[in-house]
């Protein structure tokens, strides 16, 4: 709709804050890093398929999250030991040239980062397997609490 005065009006200015009360806020950038977006009914979508790959070289080279981080560090990839444990948690995703800081530091190929894949299923039906959605921990914590379960002290 034109004024006369040859703008655009769009009442913007006619608008009051009780009529924009109804929008919903956007995410925080906390969020946004975190992954717990992808949550949905107490499941967690996998953000990147190398995350249990590198906790299994990690443990294997008895390796803490600190330690890993570290060793990033010292080899360029300002990586903390929050945001590795987000990626072995497959909450982030993985940016191709950090998978390259990771096979460097961890001694291993590139291509030993990612899961084996069955020779007898089609790429497709493997791919779909290793994104499907998991449960959350603390989804799991939770229904055990409900059932009545509790962890063992050992005694």
């Amino acid at each position: 709709m034109r004024n006369g005065e040859g703008r655009c009006d769009t009442g913007y200015a006619k608008r009051t804050q009780r009529q924009f009360d109804h929008f919903v806020p956007l995410p925080s950038i906390k969020a946004l890093s975190t992954g717990t977006l992808c949550r949905r009914n107490g499941h967690i979508k996998p953000l990147n398929v190398v995350g249990p790959r590198i906790r299994r070289l990690r443990n294997a080279k008895n390796w803490s999250q600190n330690i890993l981080a570290a060793k990033l560090q010292v080899a360029g990839l300002d990586k903390s030991r929050p945001a590795v444990a987000r990626i072995e948690s497959q909450i982030v995703h993985v940016c191709e040239y950090e998978l390259l800081y990771f096979a460097k530091v961890l001694g291993v190929g590139l291509l030993d980062l990612y899961p084996e894949i069955d020779p007898s299923k089609s790429v497709h039906e493997a791919v779909t397997e290793l994104m499907k959605p998991r449960k959350s921990m603390a989804t799991v914590r939770r229904s055990r609490k409900r059932k009545g379960h509790k962890k063992s002290t050992g005694r």
